[in-house]
């Protein structure tokens, strides 16, 4: 087919003339370029063909011209040999200087395309040197981060500790202080357990012996009930006594029990921020673990 014959509604003089009022670089222009420009008609291979032809013709005209008639001969018998192989080399030398020609302006455009993908390249490699950079600082904030909650951590946990310590020593102490507290209440309880056993075992022989006189002298019975009387009041004394010491007794020993229990609890709180501390501290580690980079 003739390539000056319309090829999708498009021929090669249309793609000249573009190329030509929007005074493009027909060895830069793309096909792409060129089809908006003719409203989007035609294929883009017939484009590309007729740009390739332009491209051909524009090298060939920009090559330098040759002389187009050869210098005399030398002599009137060799005249037509010299004429035929002038125009042979002329000719064999301008289609040389056309392939030179579009080889160099290939080279130019390969150098060219070389060039831009070594800058983007650059570019890239500047972006992630600097991507590197900052994730290195990154590592190192969070590096210098995660040894401040370590410290704070392990601050935090002396001092738990030390509380702990402290508590038990309070628990000891005051079990101790319970302790001899209950020995010192049940030894009050026992004498005076005793105490009160000998008056009531004072005043059991003195009713005996009250009985005995009333059987003994019937005439002193009155001062006999007057003294019974006076030795029931005193057993319900000493009996009233015994069961308000039996209940500061039992009052002292719950306090004792309070005391151990608050002391525990205390030691059980102290236990439990330590290990919570410890799991705060072991989070943080995995976390910089999983940032730092894979090698």
């Amino acid at each position: 087919m003739n390539e000056q014959k319309a090829a999708g509604n498009v021929t090669k003089d249309e793609v000249a003339a573009v190329v030509r009022d929007n005074e493009l670089d027909i060895q830069d222009v793309s096909s792409n370029a060129v089809r908006k420009l003719l409203g989007n008609r035609g294929s883009y291979s017939t484009i590309q063909k007729f740009i390739d032809v332009l491209r051909t013709e524009a090298r060939a005209a920009a090559a330098p011209q040759l002389e187009a008639a050869a210098p005399a001969a030398p002599a009137d018998v060799i005249a037509g040999l010299w004429s035929a192989a002038w125009t042979a080399a002329q000719g064999m030398t301008l289609s040389h200087v056309v392939e030179l020609t579009a080889d160099r302006d290939a080279l130019k455009q390969t150098a060219a395309a070389q060039a831009a993908d070594l800058g983007e390249l650059n570019d890239e490699l500047d972006t992630l040197q600097a991507d590197r950079e900052r994730d290195g600082q990154n590592i190192a904030e969070l590096e210098k981060t995660l040894q401040g909650v370590e410290a704070t951590a392990q601050a935090a946990i002396d001092t738990k500790t030390d509380e702990v310590i402290a508590a038990r020593a309070e628990l000891e102490r005051v079990t101790a202080v319970a302790a001899q507290a209950a020995a010192i209440a049940e030894r009050d309880m026992t004498i005076k357990e005793q105490s009160l056993q000998s008056t009531i075992d004072s005043l059991t022989t003195q009713v005996g012996e009250l009985k005995a006189q009333r059987v003994a002298a019937q005439s002193h019975e009155d001062a006999v009930l007057a003294s019974q009387a006076a030795a029931a009041a005193t057993l319900e004394r000493a009996q009233a006594t015994m069961q308000a010491q039996a209940v500061e007794l039992a009052q002292a020993r719950a306090e004792i029990a309070r005391a151990q229990s608050d002391a525990a609890h205390q030691a059980e709180l102290a236990r439990r921020d330590v290990a919570d501390a410890q799991s705060q501290v072991d989070a943080l580690k995995a976390q910089i673990s999983q940032l730092q980079p894979k090698t």
